[in-house]
Order: C-alpha cells, then sequence, then structure tokens
C-alpha cells in the first residue's frame, strides 16, 4: 500500500512539473511571440520575404545605386538557418521593422543577437532600437564575423499600446555602411527592471522637450501644433534681452570713455554683483526642468553620465556604445552619472534635466565672471557690471544651457580663459587652456592658430617651451584614464571619426552654404576645396592683421583676431553646426571690452540674435524629431544673409581696427572745458547761455496750439513707446499660428488619377484630415477627390468624397469616414489641384500608416510631423486668407494670381513673409502682424508732435494697442492692416509738413516730409484703395497750407511743382512696380494693358458688387458696433468656443463717437483756428465720409482705417479737459485701465483661445446682435 502510494504521489510531483514546465515554456513562447518571426525562419507567402518584417531605409537611392540591401540569410544563424541581413553599400541607416502592440504603462526588455562586418567605427553599428526613439541605444561594431548578444530595458507610456521594433544599421545623424545580421529578436515584458539598469523611455513624447516630468505630453499640444509656449518664451526672451541690451547701451553712451556713477575700484559693489549672479542662478534653475531638452543631446548625456559611472572613465569608450564627444566632457558626466545613482533620478524627469543642465549653468555664470573681472577695471564697477550682464542675461548662451541643454557654456569658457591668457601674455596657460578645449569640443582648434600666431610672434624659446609642457601635461592627465586597454592612437582614430561624422556642406549652421541652400547636403570635393582654401585664406588674413596692427594694444589685437577667426571659420568652412559660432560671441564681447570700440558691441548684439535665432528654430523642429532645417527654408537663409554681413563687416572693422569708434562722444561738460583751457569760451559763460536758452520759449509750430516738442524724444518717451511696443509685439505674435504645413503633395496629371493604399490587413478607419492646395496654372475647375474602399484591390465601394476648391486652399479639414478594408483608393476628378496631405485615423484619432502605396502615394504621407489633432486657424487658413494669402503664394510661384480685387503690394509684402518662413500661418499673417507692431510707436510718434506731452502720446497708442479691431486685423493675413499702416504713415509726414508750413517756415524745410508723405500715399494706394481716400484728405490739407501762405508766390509754385512727382509720378510708378509678379507670370494677358483692364475691373467689382452676407453692416453701424463680423469658429466641445470677431473695443470706438462730437462742437465754438482739430477731422472725413455713398456690401472692418483718427480725437478731447481743469490725471488712467479690462476680458473671441460658451454668452454678448458662436 505505501510503494502504491509512493508511486501515486512521485507521478503528482512529475505532473506538476510538467504543467509547470509546460506552463513555463509556454510563457516564454508568448513572450517571444511579442515578436513575430524573431528568427526570420518563416517566410511571408512563400516571397521570401520573413513574416512580420518590413524593409525601410532612410536613403533609398544614390545616383540611381541601390545604397542598402535587406535580404533573409540562409546559411546559418546563431540558431537555425535563416537571420535578417542588411548590407549598405554606402553610408545609410537601413532597417528591418516590425510594429509590436504593448500595453501601456509597462516594462519590456528587447534582445537579440548582432553580428557586424565592416562599417565605420565611429558610427552606430548593428542595433536593436525603437523607431521614433531618439535614444542611444547598445549597438555593435565590427564582431569580427561572431554573434554577440544585445539587450536593452524600456518602458511604455501612459496611452502607449504599440512600438515599432527596428533591427537596423545605422542610426539618425550617424549613417553607417557594412553588413549587420540579425537573430533571435525578442520582446519580454518585465514586472520590473533589474536594479540599476537603466529603462529607457519609449513613448515618444518624452524626447519633445516637453515639461521635464514626462507623461507624455506634448509641449506643443501634438505633432505639427507649433510648440506655441516654446514659441512665445523664445519671442519673450529675445524681447526681454533687446530691452536691457538698449537700456545697457544708453546707460554707458552718457558717459562714453568716462567711468559711469559707481565706477572706481573693480571691488565695490559686491554685494550687488552678488545678486545679480545669484539671480541669474535661480532663474537658470527654475527654467531648467520646464523642458527637457534636445530630444537627442539630453537623452545622450544621460546615457553617456551612467555609462561613465558604471564602466569607469577606463571602460567608457570600449563598449558598444556610441559617442561622439572626446574625453574632456565626459569627466563631467562622471559626476552628473554618479549623482544620478545616488539620488536615483530617471529619465525624463526634473530632476535629470536640471542636473544635466547644471553644468552648462556653471559655465555661464563663470564665463560672465571672467568678463565682469575684465570689465570693471576698465569701465568702472556698475558700467564692467552692465557689460557682463550682456553675457550673463544673453539669450543664446541662456537657451544653450537652460533650454536646449548644450554644453558650448564649457566650450566659450575655456576658449575666453585661453584669449584671455594669450593677452595677458601668458601663453602656457592659453596653450593648457586651448588643449582643454579640445579636450571638450573638437570645434576649438580653430583657436590654434592664433595661439601659435602669438608664440610666433613672442619669438622666446623658452616660451615654446613652457607651452608644450604644459599643453602636454593637460592632454596626458585628460586623456591617460581613458587609454587602458586602448591603441596608442585610438585618441587620434576618435578625433578622425568626429571630424568625419558631419559629412555636410552645413548642419543648420546659418553660414554660407546655408545661404546657398546646402544645408544637410554632402560636402563634395568642390565644396571641400574651397572650404580649405578658406580657411587658409582667413589665417593668411590673420596673420597680415597680426603685422598690420603690430604696435596695438597687445590685448586688443590678439583678442580681435580670435574674435575674427573664429567667426569667419564659421561663416565660410563646411561642416559647421548651428552652435560653432557660440565662441565668436563671447570674444566678441571681450573684444570690446578691451578696445572700447562700439563696432565690436553691435556685432556682439547682432550676432547674439543670429545664433540664438538660429538655434530656437532649429530646436523648434528638433521637438518634433525633424532635425534638419530645410535646405530652402526662408528665414534660415535670411540668418545666414545677416551673419555673412555681419562677417564682412569684421573683415572691414579688422581692416580699421587701429581707427576705433568708441559708444559715445565726451560729454558736452568735457567738451566745453577743452575749449576752456584753450581761450574757449568760460564755463560760466557757457552756463549762463544754456540758462539763457532754456528761459527763451521756443518758437511755436501754432500760435493758438500747445507747442510740438518737435522729433526728439525722451528717455521717458523712449520707454513708454519701447515697453508699449514690446508688450503689444508680444501678444500680437503669441499664437499667431504655427510655422509647420506640408510642403510635398500630389498633383493629379490627369483626370480620374488615382492612389491605392494596401494596409496589409482590413484596417478601421473613422476618419481622414487633410491639407488642401491650389491649382496650377491653367485650371479652374475644381476637382473632386473620392475616397474608395476594396477587400480585393478590384472591387471598389466609395467611402468618401470632398472637393478641393478656392474654399479649401491651405486649410486642414478632418471628416468622418466609416472605412473597414485593407485597401484605400484615393482619386482625382480633374487634374491640377494639389492635395498636400492624408492622413487616416482611428476612432482613437490615432494615425495609421499603410504597408504599401501606389506609384505616388508616399507624397500624402511624408510629412506625418505636420498634421495637427484637429484644424484651426492655428494651422489653417480662414475667413479672407483664403483670397489674400493663396495670391501670395501665387505671387511666388509666378501662378495666375486668383485675388484681383485689390491692388497687389499688401499681396506681395506678404509674399515676402511666405518666402522667410514657408507657407504656413505664421508666414503668411507675419508681415502684416509686424506692421500691426509699428502702427503703435507710429502713433505715438503721431501723438507726440501733435499734442507735445508724453501722457498724451502714450494715451493714444495705448488706446490703439488695446483696441479690438487692431489687435483682431493685423493678426490676419488680409491686406487692410497694410493700407492702414501706410495711412498712418502719410498722415505722419503730412502733419510734419502741414506743421511746418503753417509755421511760415521755408519750402526746403517742408520739402522732406512733403514728398515723404507722397510717397507713402503711392505706397498705400498700391496696397489698398482706401489710400486713395486718405489722399483726398492729404489733397485738402496741402489746399488749406497754400490758402494760408497764398501771398508767398515762390512758395506755392515750388510746393505745387513738388507735388507733381511725388503725389502723381512716383505713386504711379510704385503702383505699376506692384504689378511685377503679374507681369512675371507666363503666358499672354500679363502686360501692361491687360494691368490697366485689371484696373476698370476693380472699379466695377467695389462699384456694383451685389451680394448678401450675414455679417454685413452698413457705414453708420460701424461706430456703433451693431454687428461684428464673426471670421473663425473652431470646432470644440459643444460647451465650449473658439472665436475670432473682428470688432471695436467699446471703451474706445463709443467713447470716440462722442470724442468726435465734442471736436466738431469744439470746431464751430471758436476752435476753427486750432490747425490740429481741423488735421484731425479732416483725416476722418477722408476715411469715413466716402463710405456714405456707397452701396456695395460692407463690413465692420472697413471702419478700421478711421480707427486712428477716431483715437487722437479723443485724446485731443482729454487734453482739453485737462487743460481747462475738467479732468484729472486719474480720470485718464482709469479710462485707459477700463480701455485694458475691456480687453482682456474680450480677448478670448479675439484670439481664437478656447473657453467656455457660457462665459462668452453670458459675459460678453452684449446684443442679440453680437454674435460669437454658432
Amino acid at each position: 500500500m505505501r510503494r502504491t502510494i509512493g508511486v501515486w504521489v512521485l507521478a503528482l510531483v512529475i505532473a506538476m512539473l510538467g504543467i509547470a514546465g509546460g506552463f513555463s515554456a509556454a510563457h516564454a513562447e508568448e513572450a517571444a511571440a511579442l515578436i513575430r518571426n524573431g528568427g526570420a525562419e518563416s517566410a511571408a507567402g512563400g516571397s521570401g520575404q520573413p513574416d512580420g518584417w518590413t524593409q525601410d531605409v532612410y536613403a533609398a537611392d544614390a545616383n540611381g545605386t541601390a545604397v542598402s540591401a535587406l535580404t533573409v540569410g540562409q546559411d546559418g544563424g546563431h540558431s537555425g538557418q535563416a537571420y535578417l541581413s542588411v548590407s549598405s553599400a554606402g553610408e545609410n541607416d537601413a532597417r528591418w521593422i516590425q510594429a509590436v502592440p504593448v500595453e501601456a504603462d509597462s516594462v519590456y526588455k528587447l534582445s537579440g543577437w548582432i553580428r557586424v562586418a565592416g562599417g565605420l567605427a565611429d558610427r552606430t553599428g548593428g542595433n536593436l532600437s525603437v523607431l521614433g526613439i531618439a535614444a542611444p541605444f547598445p549597438a555593435i561594431g565590427d564582431s569580427q564575423g561572431e554573434w554577440r548578444q544585445v539587450e536593452w530595458y524600456g518602458k511604455t507610456g501612459a496611452d502607449q499600446t504599440s512600438i515599432t521594433v527596428a533591427a537596423r544599421l545605422g542610426s539618425y545623424g550617424s549613417l553607417n555602411s557594412g553588413r549587420a545580421d540579425f537573430d533571435d529578436i525578442a520582446l519580454e515584458k518585465l514586472a520590473e527592471a533589474p536594479a540599476g539598469a537603466v529603462v529607457i523611455p519609449l513613448w515618444p513624447e518624452a524626447y519633445d522637450g516637453a515639461a521635464a516630468g514626462g507623461g507624455g505630453a506634448s509641449a506643443g499640444g501634438g505633432a505639427g501644433s507649433g510648440h506655441g509656449t516654446y514659441t512665445a518664451m523664445m519671442f519673450l526672451l529675445a524681447a526681454a534681452y533687446a530691452a536691457l541690451a538698449w537700456g545697457i547701451v544708453a546707460y554707458l553712451r552718457r558717459a562714453g570713455d568716462a567711468r559711469l556713477p559707481g565706477g572706481g575700484k573693480a571691488r565695490e559693489g559686491k554685494g550687488a554683483v552678488l545678486l545679480l549672479f545669484a539671480g541669474a542662478l535661480l532663474i537658470r534653475a527654475a527654467c531648467a526642468p520646464i523642458m527637457q531638452g534636445h530630444p537627442i543631446d539630453a537623452l545622450d548625456f544621460y546615457f553617456w553620465a551612467n555609462h561613465a559611472y558604471e564602466a569607469g572613465l577606463h571602460g567608457f569608450y570600449t563598449a558598444d556604445i556610441f559617442v561622439d564627444y572626446p574625453p574632456g566632457y565626459i569627466y563631467v558626466l562622471y559626476v552628473v552619472g554618479l549623482l544620478q545613482k545616488l539620488m536615483h533620478i530617471g529619465y525624463p524627469s526634473a530632476g535629470s534635466s536640471l542636473l544635466l543642465k547644471l553644468p552648462s549653468i556653471a559655465a555661464d555664470l563663470a564665463a560672465s565672471y571672467v568678463l565682469l573681472r575684465i570689465a570693471r577695471p576698465r569701465f568702472g564697477a556698475a558700467a564692467g557690471t552692465a557689460i557682463a550682464s550682456l553675457y550673463l542675461f544673453n539669450p543664446m548662451v541662456f537657451h544653450n544651457s537652460v533650454v536646449w541643454g548644450q554644453i558650448d557654456s564649457f566650450l566659450a569658457l575655456f576658449i575666453l580663459l585661453a584669449v584671455w591668457a594669450i593677452a595677458e601674455g601668458k601663453l602656457p596657460y592659453a596653450t593648457a587652456a586651448v588643449v582643454a578645449a579640445v579636450l571638450i569640443k573638437p570645434q576649438a582648434i580653430v583657436a590654434i592658430p592664433v595661439l601659435l600666431l602669438a608664440l610666433a610672434v613672442r619669438r622666446s624659446r623658452r616660451a615654446w617651451g613652457e607651452s608644450l609642457l604644459y599643453g602636454a601635461a593637460v592632454f596626458v592627465l585628460l586623456v591617460l584614464p581613458f587609454s587602458i586597454h586602448q591603441s596608442p592612437d585610438w585618441i587620434a582614430d576618435r578625433y578622425k571619426a568626429m571630424f568625419d561624422s558631419y559629412p555636410y556642406a552645413t548642419l543648420n549652421a546659418a553660414n554660407l552654404y546655408g545661404l546657398l541652400g546646402l544645408n544637410g547636403v554632402n560636402v563634395s570635393a568642390a565644396m571641400a576645396f574651397w572650404s580649405n582654401l578658406s580657411v587658409v585664406l582667413i589665417v593668411a588674413y590673420v596673420v597680415w592683421l597680426a603685422w598690420r596692427h603690430r604696435k596695438l594694444d597687445v590685448a586688443s589685437r590678439w583678442t580681435y583676431l580670435a574674435y575674427l577667426t573664429f567667426l569667419l571659420v564659421f561663416a565660410l568652412k563646411t561642416s559647421m553646426h548651428e552652435r560653432y559660432g557660440y565662441p565668436a560671441v563671447a570674444l566678441a564681447l571681450l573684444a570690446f571690452i578691451l578696445l572700447k570700440d562700439r563696432r565690436l558691441l553691435w556685432m556682439f548684439l547682432g550676432l547674439t540674435f543670429t545664433h540664438f535665432a538660429d538655434a530656437a528654430y532649429v530646436l523648434y523642429f528638433g521637438l518634433d524629431k525633424n532635425y534638419y532645417l530645410s535646405a530652402t527654408d526662408g528665414f534660415f537663409r535670411f540668418l545666414s544673409l545677416v551673419n555673412l554681413a555681419i562677417s564682412a563687416y569684421a573683415v572691414y572693422v579688422g581692416w580699421t581696427l587701429d581707427k576705433g569708434k568708441a559708444l559715445a562722444a565726451a560729454p558736452a561738460a568735457t567738451a566745453v572745458s577743452a575749449n576752456s583751457g584753450k581761450g574757449g569760451a568760460s564755463s560760466k559763460n557757457v552756463s549762463s547761455k544754456i540758462a539763457a536758452s532754456k528761459s527763451t520759449p521756443a518758437k511755436t509750430a501754432f500760435e493758438t496750439a500747445v507747442p510740438a516738442k518737435g522729433a526728439k524724444f525722451s528717455r521717458l518717451d523712449r520707454l513708454l513707446v519701447g515697453g508699449l511696443t514690446l508688450v503689444y509685439g508680444i501678444i500680437a505674435l503669441v499664437n499667431l499660428g504655427t510655422m509647420r504645413a506640408p510642403e510635398s503633395g500630389w498633383t493629379p496629371a490627369a483626370p480620374a488619377s488615382a492612389i491605392v493604399y494596401d494596409f496589409g490587413e482590413p484596417q478601421a478607419v473613422a476618419s481622414v484630415i487633410w491639407f488642401g492646395g491650389t491649382r496650377d496654372e491653367g485650371r479652374a475647375e475644381d476637382s473632386t477627390i473620392e475616397l474608395s474602399q476594396s477587400a480585393d484591390g478590384t472591387n471598389w465601394t466609395s467611402a468618401l468624397s470632398f472637393a478641393l476648391n478656392g474654399g479649401s486652399v491651405f486649410q486642414w479639414k478632418e471628416q468622418p469616414v466609416a472605412i473597414n478594408q485593407r485597401y484605400v483608393r484615393v482619386s482625382a476628378s480633374n487634374p491640377g489641384w494639389t492635395l498636400y496631405e492624408l492622413s487616416f485615423r482611428d476612432a482613437e484619432g490615432h494615425g495609421l500608416t499603410p504597408a504599401k502605396t501606389s506609384e505616388g502615394g508616399t507624397a500624402l504621407l511624408d510629412e506625418p510631423g505636420d498634421v495637427p489633432k484637429k484644424p484651426s486657424y492655428l494651422n489653417s487658413m480662414y475667413f479672407d486668407e483664403i483670397y489674400h494669402g493663396r495670391t501670395a503664394y501665387e505671387f511666388l510661384h509666378h501662378i495666375e494670381p486668383y485675388e484681383t480685387t485689390h491692388p497687389p503690394l499688401g499681396k506681395g509684402l506678404m509674399a515676402l513673409g511666405v518666402s522667410l518662413f514657408g507657407m504656413n500661418p505664421f508666414g503668411w499673417r507675419i508681415m502684416g502682424t509686424l506692421l500691426g507692431v509699428a502702427m503703435v510707436p507710429l502713433m505715438y510718434l503721431l501723438a507726440n508732435r501733435m499734442f507735445g506731452r508724453s501722457e498724451f502720446a502714450f494715451a493714444a497708442a495705448f488706446l490703439l494697442t488695446f483696441d479690438f479691431m487692431h489687435f483682431t486685423q493685423t493678426r490676419i493675413a488680409t491686406v487692410d492692416v497694410y493700407g492702414v499702416f501706410f495711412i498712418l504713415l502719410m498722415y505722419l509726414y503730412m502733419y510734419k509738413y502741414y506743421e511746418r508750413a503753417l509755421a511760415g517756415e521755408s519750402f526746403r524745410r517742408v520739402a522732406v516730409p512733403l514728398a515723404l508723405a507722397g510717397l507713402f500715399f503711392g505706397l498705400g494706394a498700391a496696397s489698398k484703395w482706401i489710400d486713395i481716400y486718405a489722399g483726398g484728405g492729404l489733397a485738402v490739407l496741402f489746399a488749406i497750407t497754400l490758402w494760408r501762405r497764398r501771398a508767398e508766390h515762390a512758395f506755392l509754385m515750388r510746393a505745387v511743382l513738388w507735388c507733381v512727382p511725388f503725389f502723381l509720378v512716383v505713386p504711379a510708378l510704385i503702383y505699376t512696380a506692384s504689378y511685377i509678379p503679374f507681369f512675371l507670370v507666363p503666358g499672354p494677358g500679363h502686360g501692361f494693358h491687360d494691368m490697366l483692364t485689371y484696373q476698370k475691373f476693380m472699379y466695377n467689382y467695389h462699384a456694383h458688387l451685389v451680394a448678401t452676407h450675414p455679417f454685413a453692416s452698413s457705414w453708420w453701424a460701424w461706430p456703433l458696433m451693431v454687428k461684428p463680423i464673426w471670421y473663425y469658429g473652431g470646432a470644440v466641445e459643444a460647451d465650449q468656443v473658439s472665436s475670432i470677431v473682428a470688432m471695436g473695443n467699446p471703451a474706445v470706438w463709443w467713447i470716440g463717437i462722442a470724442a468726435v462730437a465734442a471736436a466738431i462742437f469744439l470746431l464751430f465754438k471758436g476752435r476753427a483756428r486750432d490747425p490740429r482739430l481741423v488735421f484731425l477731422l479732416i483725416g476722418l472725413a477722408a476715411q469715413y465720409l466716402p463710405w456714405v455713398g456707397v452701396s456695395r456690401l460692407t463690413f465692420i472692418y472697413h471702419f478700421f482705417a478711421s480707427v486712428p483718427f477716431v483715437i487722437l480725437l479723443i485724446v485731443y478731447v482729454l487734453k482739453e479737459g485737462r487743460d481747462r481743469g475738467r479732468l484729472t490725471r486719474g480720470h485718464v488712467y482709469g479710462y485707459l485701465g477700463a480701455t485694458l479690462l475691456l480687453f482682456v476680458l474680450f480677448y478670448p473671441i479675439l484670439s481664437g483661445m478656447t473657453v467656455d460658451k457660457s462665459y462668452v454668452v453670458h459675459a460678453l454678448r452684449w446684443f442679440d446682435s453680437w454674435i460669437f458662436n454658432g
């Protein structure tokens, strides 16, 4: 019995073990099954292609020759017979890919075996990675025929359901050649990663530079969203620094070369300096965690830091990990890695972002302190501190360390130290600093020619010997710890590899090659020749300058030569990155400190803004993993042109370095003292003359008017207008529109052209989102795009159709669709219309990518990063932008213009914005917005001249700034803003003429403003015909001046003859020239006679337009705001509103009605002698009264041109009230406050902001005729 029980127990145990073993095996099989066909043993349908895997390459071909071959090896893999193989004859990033379903917020291990033959040692070898993830995945170099295992750990995002695994040779920015084989690829889900293992985030948003805390939220709100917050912050940073620089320059100008107040001993003001640096540190520390940094660089530094600590310095360069940095900065990363481990800091996180950026932040402060120590003895304590602040708060520097997370601050610091040591004659220390800089970043070798030249000039064997000794010591000490187990020449090979790693003419560097449109283009033999020749010429020029200025102060000479060398190499050499010019910026400021030559300061500020703009622009696209700027990008090429202009100017300044120009002339008191000593007037006499001049009243422009202050601004004026303009600039530019829009598309060449997409299996497509373009020249018929579905690719059923026509141009539109088949066909009824992008989405809004496409189909799918989450004004045209913005595009491409009811100049200026920034919402709106910003200081200028007091000039500019119509109309791409801008300009100069003519001044004094008024009249008339109305007002004002001076026959004759060219000939030439884009359209019908025919067409259109519109309103209803016009309504939730409305600020328009009435009353109550009142009422009448007789359809925005005159009349009445004691300053400020309050309240419906519908209905809709939502 016991034996029987024992047998059964043994059987039960064996069975349980078998079940457990079977479960374990099944579990392992299930884990391995996450990757289908990981050993490539199964072919798809006998095709010979591996089941589950798809081929994908970066470079499909080069010069017609295949770059890479992706095959299945059959001669025995790591296990079994088959394996995946990638073979690249040239440099490429080729990969086998497979989409794998995963669970959200889970840890996975990806492993496999790799064998690599050949390839470039400095490039990424064979690796297993996840597409869309910019992590430095473990890679295998040449394995000498052996299979090597790789494995790493990753974690999915909170909402992530799939990843795309890639077995690849090469990676982004590290293209490779050779062969890589892959076998036994497996993906396994784990409960958690092993202790101490680096876990790679697998959700793409972790690498978009978003909030460092991770979570998968994009900073910009999704792909193609434009990263509005980042853009706004960059504009704010630039504007704040511009204001700071302007204040510091003004501060320095007042003293010239003299020490400013607070100067003296360099150690004075230590407390203030400490506070300044502490504040800079706190600002940086607070901002650093907000963004993780550049998607690639931040993660590289994080992994390298961990790797340095775990492998040790001796093992850092021996592991199979891609590193393109020399040893110098690895010491810093070692410490960072240690702290990451001790503090258990993961990635992405606020802690990792701050810790990785802190070393660069410290270098920022150190470099600023170096400049401070050099500047204070030369300029005094206060001025020296101010100059150092130009670097301490520099946006280029701040962006590099705090936003991007790069280490160029370290390079700039060591270059500063090296050049200062050269300038001080401490050449051994300079050599040590240069060697350290080269070991931090290779581009520091640019400093070597200057160092060698300084040693040559010194002609001292001891200096040579000590320098070589110091340099060798630094080199050995820094390199030796990494050299264990390395070949003797390993460091030389690594530098060669680093110099060869970017074989491009330019990589986002705004220089000569950027201007030539060669960004991202491989360096050709011809380019290499000219690049090397430019380096030779640069060195030769620097040597020549060293001899030419051999008598110049040593420190100044060497500093400028170092600056010039870095600048010219950046501008003229190939293989430059966008950040390689940073040392030149720091050296420019150092050279200014030593030379006190204002030309150096201007170059420093210019290079600051161009380098900041370039880096900020590159990172803007990098946040969406678009790491190469388009070679034809207009803004990038503009920056390149500016940098080349500065470089050319630097060459000239170098030639005339001994003729330096001080920042300001010597103060007047100094000049007087000098004259006194040479028999000039005594200071007492001068003082009495000054006092007498102050007591003598200035000649007034009008006897009955308050004297105008004249053209010069006081410091208060500059602060007020500058601050107000800055505020409006920021408000106007925030969320103006994305800089992203598809550039390539599908243009059917024949009727019924079609593209077929194969998803590989039936897909549930719930919606499509598409971006429409314009028609080709000569094709006017609308085109219908039809989407059909099929199970077999033969029998088709219609699923959706939509029209490409004038109402769909450059707009994203999303439409629901019910597609559940494998194949989708996109067909066009008529040729000629361009469809730029098409994206398929599932029910959750996730993009669906077809597995295959017929010819031409990739053009609709090749820019997924530009596809927004939803259509909105931020990414699409709205209202009349579909006419005016579209015509700007047609002007650039010499296509028959669609919009011909207005003159061309306004649309031509829009085209300038498009050429600089691309055919995207920002591009077609920016020029109008900038003119809207410029209208603020123009209004201040006019009011300041008219009323003579800063208080009233500020009031006028303030009312314009916060008027609703001004805000809305300057942010939409229509021509109205161009017309109003030129109206303001022509009346500004007409007022100058008017003022001087009535004051009896000579013709010479009135000729220039009268001519300029005519010039701007011509520009305005070429933009919109409302400026012709304004010209009528100018004519009346001109007639008044002639009547008042009717007895001066010579003046009358000269004034009338002067007007013939400037009010007739010049405007006619401008008007004709504005049609140049029309003349350039190929084919007949585009000559001068045709231009004249268009004028008749325009007149007939405006005179006889018969139409209806729900938001039309008559002239009398405009100032009352009876019917605002609803421009835009966004697709939002039912309880929300996103609208853009054109209307006036009630505090401006309704008060303006009373002000106009009061002005007319004053005119007839004895104020007729005040020419200002006459001027303003005539200007208003010229803009408003012509609409009384217009019978065509009109809208409230036609009142826009009248608003500046209404505002000036309001200010006139306010001034009258103040002068008569009926209004206090408190009343005026209270009124301005009410204007601002209303702007804030109505801002959501002026800007397209999404807000609760209840707020709009109950708080903003004051009348039933005010329609702000659907």
